[in-house]
């Protein structure tokens, strides 16, 4: 079975953190992903827990995070590449503009090569 070629959208705001920051700006610095939304939180520092003798438990971080170009997620969080506000306003009356904006994306882009239903996986 071939990977999914198609376009990849994904859509961020301010709550987005940790984890969903690493694979959002890694998609997008090779390329795969356009990021829609608002700025991430920037609360990307890989940590542990520690536990202490006295029962209580240290929650600390241990590296920091960068892409292998060398941008940093912490404090600064991923900046999307089409910044498109989420509002109070828009949501009452039924409006998402950040997928809004994702799915008109994706209707632009050419439609990615699918296998044919009677293709054989490969190396079968």
């Amino acid at each position: 079975m071939r990977p999914y070629a198609g376009p990849v959208a994904i859509l961020v705001d301010e709550m987005s953190a940790s984890t969903t920051e690493f694979f959002a700006a890694g998609l997008q610095e090779v390329g795969r992903a356009r990021i829609f939304g608002m700025r991430t939180s920037g609360q990307a520092l890989p940590a542990q827990l520690t536990s202490l003798p006295n029962g209580d438990v240290l929650y600390h971080a241990v590296a920091d995070f960068t892409t292998p170009k060398g941008v940093r997620m912490e404090k600064d969080g991923v900046a999307p590449d089409d910044a498109t506000p989420l509002t109070r306003r828009d949501l009452l009356a039924g409006r998402d503009a950040q997928l809004e904006a994702a799915l008109a994306w994706i209707a632009r882009q050419p439609r990615a090569a699918r296998p044919s239903a009677t293709a054989q996986p490969s190396g079968r």
